[in-house]
């Protein structure tokens, strides 16, 4: 944590359809019960962002709404000046332990936004921790390829394997550069891919402290050293 003040505001790479195409395995549909977009906390970007053995990717939201209000006004008082930003931002990673494409090898890492059982009912936030394989995750087709569907499970944008929503209406997110088929009781959103760290994306913001504590020193050292993607793909 530190001083957030002097920041470089960076543009970023925009991912091409035939990047997105490439790297449909690692980049996830995201399923979120739709009463999160009606708070209007839209999902709106992935950054992506390569390393030697995986990826780190971030996703932002445009706000997240705990279910009480007065604690919701509590929360935006406190985020905007301490962050700089009303935004939800929420980064997890994929570890390859074998070669790249081998996603029996392959886990996904939740730090501090692992969901675990709970689900938007809950009233406070959820920032659990875990490790999965890649495995653990259902797919879903797009004319891009197919991707893990990860599951977007509490007002906080905790996110997990299952859905713990079962009887709420699901929107799908899916790159901007994707079809995915969806059947009559789905909403198939878009988002957009650009290469970036969450490390550079939190420099877009100017507020008290950068982040607080989201990325540990093992997942770190498992990532390996930065591989930018305009030179990889």
């Amino acid at each position: 944590m530190g001083c957030a003040n002097g920041k470089h505001k960076k543009e970023f790479y925009a991912l091409s359809n035939d990047d997105v195409k490439r790297l449909s395995k690692w980049l996830p549909v995201f399923g979120v019960p739709h009463k999160d977009i009606e708070g209007n906390n839209h999902l709106v970007t992935v950054y992506i962002a390569r390393f030697t053995n995986g990826y780190e990717l971030t996703v932002k939201y445009k706000d997240e709404d705990n279910p009480v209000r007065c604690l919701d006004c509590l929360h935006d008082c406190v985020r905007r000046p301490l962050f700089g930003r009303g935004a939800d931002i929420e980064t997890f990673f994929i570890i390859h332990e074998g070669e790249q494409d081998d996603v029996s090898k392959t886990n996904i890492v939740f730090p501090n936004v692992y969901s675990g059982d709970r689900n938007w009912g809950r009233l406070t936030g959820t920032h659990l921790t875990n490790t999965l394989s890649y495995d653990a995750f259902d797919g879903k087709d797009s004319n891009m390829g197919k991707h893990p569907i990860v599951w977007v499970n509490t007002w906080n944008h905790a996110m997990g394997e299952v859905n713990n929503n079962e009887d709420a209406p699901i929107d799908y997110y899916a790159p901007a550069a994707c079809d995915a088929p969806a059947t009559s009781d789905e909403m198939l959103l878009s988002y957009n891919v650009l290469e970036a760290t969450r490390d550079e994306v939190d420099n877009k913001y100017v507020g008290f402290m950068d982040t607080i504590g989201w990325r540990g020193s093992s997942v770190k050292a498992a990532l390996g050293d930065r591989i930018p993607l305009y030179q990889s793909l």
